[in-house]
């Protein structure tokens, strides 16, 4: 069968409407987590943003006594842009410039629709990203990988055209854009244009365009933004410190590997992990992208010479080209993490987009219709359990031991959830729609709307809301700022992740070197007071509210000289 490649890319009504939907629901998930605590290692953004905003030295990265030249300088930029805008450093302040990349990349990736598959399929694939669970969790979190998602996909979508197009004007903006996304989290933002231009450049132009005077100038300018800080930094401060993490977390990091190693195939699995839960129709939407490709088969001409001779083939392959070559670049790394794969995610979501709006036949369809119906299962399922747990609730007020030794954190979390998360359960009823031979098009797009609404809703509620709830740690810093004087507090050392010494905002300078009060991990805390018995914990019952659970190592424990030093 023949498949169709002249598309409709201009906007209509029914895809503006989409794309509205999608910069909508991406807006309520994200927003109200702004303000919950800090986790993992978000504190670095704002401990080492702050920093810089009370030095004035825009070009030097401190965490606490310590140079910290771990990610380059444009993410802390952003993070001190939205302090200045918002009033001061906040989780707000670091969180802000993400989920501002996150939802300007709903509307980057509805672009590039309109350029290749359509600009219903671009909408389309806007909202699977707005109600992609993982990725949204993602781009809640203070760090520069929502930056460079933005940043690549605008620079592949600027590819695409400075090849089409030929202009100076378009290799210059791809080389200011990738440039520009350097800055947030390293060399691949410059690596990934280039890596994907040459691919694209020998695939539809062929050799020669790797010599185009435009794609020369491109590629300078790229370089000139990405290294012109680190260049600015030597003149100010006399070393190549800066330069040199770049290099360490950039390259040597890729080729030698220090941590995050994991084996060669991690991403063709984790892909699906990270694009929960549409990645279940990623096969189908790659089979049809494939069979696009190589239709009509009538055509003597094989689908390379097509893909040379035709526009509309080369910008419709084009979503399968760039989420290949994303693919690759990272999968060449040899340090690998799941979120490092996030660029992969719009070019994914057009393909899935793209299949769930056809009528495939054959192996194809098949498998369109069991990613449908995995999805189907999946949300009724979570539907029916969700019922299940607020029906015996009432009468059942503690976790089952049955249920705790599997899933250990299910204890705190059991009489904490929201009568209001019950309304979640609704999607039973499009997760069964799914679970029908035949839907209208319309009627597809709802159902698969609301069933990963749920889910991505559920994923933001239990990850960002509910552990904020349950983390006693912002307060814990407040009972000590309100018990111990900064001038006689040590131990900040321990802070892992940097949240404790973000919480408790500690005078600039060197800690006291006899302090009357200490802070001590959970799992140091014994050979502590072992070893010195000078110090004893301080009772006080602010301590009490703001205690961790029995048994928990990443804690931490105010003690107090018992004599003056």
């Amino acid at each position: 069968m023949a498949l169709d490649i002249d598309l409709d890319t201009r906007p209509d009504r029914d895809a503006r409407a989409l794309l509205a939907l999608a910069l909508v629901l991406a807006s309520l998930l994200l927003i109200p987590a702004l303000r919950t605590s800090l986790w993992g290692s978000e504190g670095r953004w704002l401990v080492v943003a702050r920093e810089m905003a009370r030095s004035g030295d825009a070009l030097t990265m401190v965490l606490g006594d310590d140079e910290y030249a771990a990610k380059p300088f444009g993410s802390y930029w952003l993070v001190i842009g939205a302090a200045k805008l918002l009033g001061g450093f906040t989780e707000v302040a670091g969180r802000l410039p993400g989920v501002v990349a996150y939802v300007a990349t709903l509307i980057v990736t509805y672009v590039l629709g309109c350029r290749t598959l359509g600009a219903r399929t671009g909408a389309l694939a806007a909202l699977l990203l707005a109600a992609s669970a993982r990725m949204l969790v993602l781009a809640g979190t203070a760090s520069a990988d929502p930056q460079q998602l933005l940043g690549l996909t605008v620079a592949l979508l600027l590819l695409l055209e400075a090849f089409e197009s030929g202009r100076l004007r378009d290799f210059l903006l791809l080389g200011v854009v990738a440039g520009l996304t350097t800055q947030m989290k390293g060399l691949p933002g410059l690596a990934l244009p280039g890596f994907a231009a040459v691919l694209w450049a020998l695939l539809v132009r062929g050799p020669r365009w790797l010599v185009h005077g435009g794609a020369l100038l491109g590629a300078l300018t790229g370089m000139a933004l990405a290294f012109a800080p680190y260049l600015v930094a030597r003149g100010v401060h006399g070393d190549w410190n800066a330069l040199g993490m770049l290099w360490h977390e950039s390259v040597l990091r890729a080729l030698e590997p220090f941590d995050h190693v994991e084996p060669w195939w991690f991403y063709l699995s984790n892909q699906f992990v990270l694009l929960t839960a549409w990645s279940m129709l990623l096969p189908a939407a790659l089979m049809y992208a494939v069979r696009r490709l190589r239709s009509p088969e009538s055509d003597e001409r094989g689908w390379w010479q097509r893909l040379r001779a035709s526009e509309p083939m080369r910008r419709a392959a084009f979503p399968l080209f760039a989420y290949l070559a994303v693919l690759l670049f990272f999968g060449l790394s040899a340090s690998r993490r799941s979120y490092y794969l996030m660029p992969i995610a719009p070019f994914a979501a057009l393909l899935v987009a793209d299949v769930l709006l056809a009528a495939p036949a054959g192996l194809t369809g098949l498998l369109r219709r069991s990613g449908l119906g995995l999805l189907g299962v999946s949300s009724l399922a979570l539907g029916l359990l969700t019922l299940t747990y607020f029906a015996v609730r009432p009468w059942i007020t503690v976790a089952p031991a049955s249920l705790t030794a599997l899933l250990p954190d299910l204890e705190p979390l059991w009489p904490r959830l929201p009568v209001w998360l019950a309304a979640t359960a609704l999607a039973i009823l499009p997760a069964v729609a799914l679970l029908r031979a035949r839907l209208t098009p319309r009627m597809l797009v709802v159902c698969v709307g609301a069933t990963l609404a749920q889910l991505a809703l559920l994923s933001i509620f239990m990850t960002m809301h509910l552990r904020s709830d349950l983390d006693p740690l912002p307060r814990f810093a407040a009972a000590v700022r309100a018990i111990a004087p900064p001038a006689e507090l040590a131990g900040l050392e321990e802070a892992s992740g940097s949240r404790l010494r973000f919480y408790l905002d500690p005078p600039p300078g060197p800690q006291p070197s006899a302090p009357r009060f200490r802070i001590v991990s959970a799992d140091r805390l014994s050979a502590v007071l072992a070893a010195e018995p000078e110090w004893r914990r301080v009772d006080s019952p602010l301590l009490d509210a703001a205690a961790w659970p029995a048994g928990e190592s990443k804690g931490y424990t105010l003690l107090e000289r018992r004599t003056a030093p």
